[in-house]
């Protein structure tokens, strides 16, 4: 784990619509989806970005896709799958 960014896109109290929105974005996206509870709000985040231009490309497209508020936040993130592809060299 390190510190990263993910594009947030969706925060609720209600955990049915979380489960709902994060099998959505499961299907739209093919980067990770993560369903996190931070009392008192249940939020879904996409993607383990290094730095935040590259999160930004993200949150367009989700925004593309219907998720309008998207946003970029700053967050631990899985550096092992955000350098992926570089562990393959």
């Amino acid at each position: 784990m390190g510190t990263g960014y993910r594009i947030q896109i969706i925060q609720t109290t209600d955990p049915e619509e979380a489960r709902n929105v994060e099998r959505d974005a499961i299907l739209r996206f093919d980067e990770e989806v993560y369903r996190v509870f931070d009392p008192p709000f249940y939020k879904v985040r996409v993607g383990d970005f290094v730095n935040w231009n590259d999160a930004e490309k993200v949150q367009k497209v989700a925004i593309r896709r219907g998720f309008r508020d998207a946003w970029v936040i700053r967050t631990k993130i899985n550096l092992k799958k955000a350098y992926g592809e570089l562990e393959q060299f």
